[in-house]
């Protein structure tokens, strides 16, 4: 038999790897259905609200994960996945991963540039999504100061601010 299941995001890993990203997603799909309130903490939701929010946050666990969670009311099944992916100790660790992918991300280690630009977006929603504030201007100054330094003269121009320094580099 057919196993196809339509999700409207990524389903929680097992082991809460991308749970910030599926937070993210969840109150999207919630409030997109007008039921982002059934996971506040006041909140004056029916039976009916917490029954199709609790349907659709399980909808969108891994299977196993599912054998966890056994709460039926949406709002303590959502306190209860942040108690157990992102409490304190968990919440270091994520921040700790994604400042140390950030630290170490070099243009310079990427074959291709679609690749690296992809990288860096998501190291940045990453750092984002922990509190960290990086703006265009972050990611550009990480993009120059990570390429090789062969081609050092290329970006020289994109740090000067004046019309003469934004000629393009056709040999990069």
């Amino acid at each position: 038999m057919c196993d196809i299941v339509l999700r409207d995001f990524e389903e929680l890993a097992l082991d809460g790897s991308n749970y910030l990203e599926w937070t993210v997603d969840a109150k999207i799909l919630l409030a997109a259905k007008s039921l982002r309130e059934t996971i506040a903490p006041i909140s004056e939701c029916t039976d009916a609200q917490k029954a199709q929010a609790t349907a659709y946050l399980r909808h969108h666990l891994d299977r196993d994960l599912k054998n966890f969670v056994t709460e039926e009311d949406p709002l303590v099944m959502w306190q209860f996945l942040k108690d157990r992916f992102y409490g304190p100790m968990q919440r270091n660790k994520i921040t700790s991963d994604a400042k140390d992918t950030w630290r170490n991300l070099r243009f310079s280690d990427f074959e291709d540039v679609d690749e690296y630009n992809s990288t860096l977006h998501r190291a940045a929603s990453r750092m984002k999504l922990c509190g960290e504030e990086i703006t265009e201007n972050d990611m550009i100054e990480k993009t120059l100061s990570t390429t090789h330094p062969r081609n050092l003269w290329c970006h020289q121009g994109y740090r000067v601010p004046s019309m003469l320094s934004t000629v393009i580099c056709f040999r990069c």
